[in-house]
Parts: structure tokens; C-alpha cells; sequence
């Protein structure tokens, strides 16, 4: 059995925690009692942050690879994942949530995709910096 990168362990780590922390702030605005009304979401807050985290993971994993094989190309890799990301939130979003009723769902949705999209900016931030500092 190989054993995993360190960075790319750091990495997810990173992701994986922050997602958690996420998840919890994101489900006390629902469950605290006054800060918004109750309604029915059409797609879970715990299935969001489930594709996100799992994205933001691969994405995050290609970019670490990428920074071994070529450290050249990893500004690129990552804005072709993410772009592929958007493309796949902005489908599930116009699949999904094209009711002109759910406005708060979209926000939450759209919310949800800036964290990941934020997570990942600072990681491959971070991971470009260490190359820097060598």
C-alpha cells in the first residue's frame, strides 16, 4: 500500500473540515428559531454540501498532482475544473431550482458554491505559494 502525498493529506484535510464547519453554520441558520422562516428545500443541504465537498476534493487532488507533474500548468488545471464545476452547478440549479418561488434556495445554493469556490481559491493559493518559498 502506498502512503498518500502529505500535501495532498494536508489538503484535504483542509477541505473536509472547513466543509464540516460549513455544514454547521449552514444548518444552525435553519434550525435556530429566529432566523428564517421554515420551508421545504427541494434539494438538501447535506446533498449540497456533499457534491460540493466531493468536488472541491477532486478538483483539489488534480491540482496537487498537477503541482508534481507540472507546476507550470496548475493555474490552468484549476481554472478548468472550476470552470467545469460552475458549469455542472449551473445545471443542477437550472434542473432544480427554476421556480420563480424558491429565491431563498438559490441564494443558499449559490452560497454554498462561493464557500467551496473560496476553499479551494486559498488551498491552491497556498499550495502555488509553497513552491515560492523553496
Amino acid at each position: 500500500m502506498t502512503k498518500m502525498n502529505p500535501e495532498l493529506r494536508k489538503t484535504l484535510t483542509y477541505v473536509l473540515c472547513l466543509s464540516i464547519l460549513g455544514y454547521g453554520i449552514n444548518k444552525a441558520l435553519f434550525v435556530l428559531p429566529f432566523a428564517f422562516p421554515k420551508i421545504e428545500l427541494q434539494i438538501p443541504i447535506e446533498l449540497l454540501f456533499i457534491i460540493f465537498s466531493f468536488l472541491s476534493i477532486i478538483i483539489l487532488s488534480v491540482v496537487v498532482i498537477m503541482k508534481k507533474k507540472s507546476f507550470d500548468n496548475v493555474g490552468m488545471t484549476f481554472l478548468i475544473l472550476t470552470s467545469t464545476k460552475m458549469g455542472i452547478a449551473f445545471f443542477v440549479k437550472k434542473l432544480f431550482l427554476s421556480d420563480e418561488n424558491n429565491a431563498f434556495e438559490k441564494i443558499n445554493f449559490y452560497g454554498i458554491f462561493v464557500f467551496f469556490l473560496v476553499i479551494e481559491t486559498i488551498l491552491t493559493i497556498q499550495l502555488l505559494n509553497k513552491k515560492l518559498e523553496k
